[in-house]
């Protein structure tokens, strides 16, 4: 009897181990993430926004952002301006521009800058869309025309651009940038 039990109890942790095995092998291969050969160029702190600009002003086709706060009220001598000037320069070229901004539960002050921002970029426009408020989109991700992705520490703010110790990595690389899109869009589902 006490033979009996002890093989059922065997039988059932191998049955379980088997059984967590497979579910570990079927997991990893749907999770495996990809990776791709690309250029990469690290940009701290000050060294973003130029090249940044730069992108956006030599884009043809789109561009999608994913930003935890993009700030360019207060003054018009905000490095966040010249930014957002240079997306409003592509919309006017023609650029489709399509902006997903983090949107809070309350009137934070995140909520209260991305409101404004988001109401220039339209005006201009961009498709501005706001997650949900249920969920913190702390993503900082931009890509343009399928190419070029960034992505990092930057939110666009005056302070990131100027005073704050940040790193972004300029990507040059068709499948990241078409994950990234994937990913943008995902996020207001």
């Amino acid at each position: 009897m006490r033979r009996g039990r002890k093989l059922k109890k065997f039988y059932f942790k191998l049955l379980f181990a088997a059984a967590f095995a497979v579910y570990i092998s079927i997991t990893n291969i749907y999770a495996t993430p990809k990776s791709y050969d690309a250029k990469v160029t690290f940009l701290p702190d000050r060294e973003l926004l130029d090249i940044m600009t730069k992108d956006i002003l030599d884009a043809k086709e789109d561009i999608f952002i994913a930003i935890y706060m993009f700030k360019t009220t207060d003054n018009s001598f905000q490095m966040s301006a010249i930014l957002e000037d240079a997306i409003f320069k592509a919309l006017k070229k023609g650029v489709k521009v399509f902006v997903v901004m983090d949107i809070g539960k309350g009137d934070d002050i995140t909520t209260e800058i991305n409101k404004e921002t988001g109401e220039e970029l339209r005006k201009a426009g961009a498709k501005v869309i706001y997650d949900s408020k249920d969920v913190r989109t702390h993503s900082k991700i931009m890509v343009i025309d399928g190419k070029i992705t960034y992505v990092g520490s930057h939110n666009y703010t005056h302070s990131a651009f100027k005073y704050n110790h940040e790193s972004t990595v300029r990507i040059e690389s068709e499948g990241v940038a078409k994950e990234s899109i994937k990913y943008i869009k995902s996020l207001v589902r």
